[in-house]
């Protein structure tokens, strides 16, 4: 897997129930031995995260108890 979204490719995204409304949405795609992790975005050519299921588990587990929630250097989208 290249980690770049393919248009033509089906599989449907489910978006967080947690999102916001203010372009911090994330959707999630279960596909095979893989799941791939973008934010909710008008480009359907953007980047994904792609995780081996296990390690998707992992780094669940790591945002509900706020290990990257000390990131304050990252930039904000207006």
């Amino acid at each position: 897997m290249n980690g770049q979204w393919n248009s033509g490719n089906t599989k449907k995204w489910h978006k967080s129930s947690y999102s916001a409304t203010h372009g911090q949405c994330v959707e999630v795609s279960p596909r095979g031995n893989a799941v791939w992790l973008r934010n909710d975005s008008p480009d359907d050519e953007g980047p994904v995260l792609v995780f081996e299921p296990a390690r998707f588990g992992a780094f669940l587990g790591a945002v509900k108890a706020g290990r990257f929630d000390h990131r304050t250097d990252l930039p904000r989208r207006p």
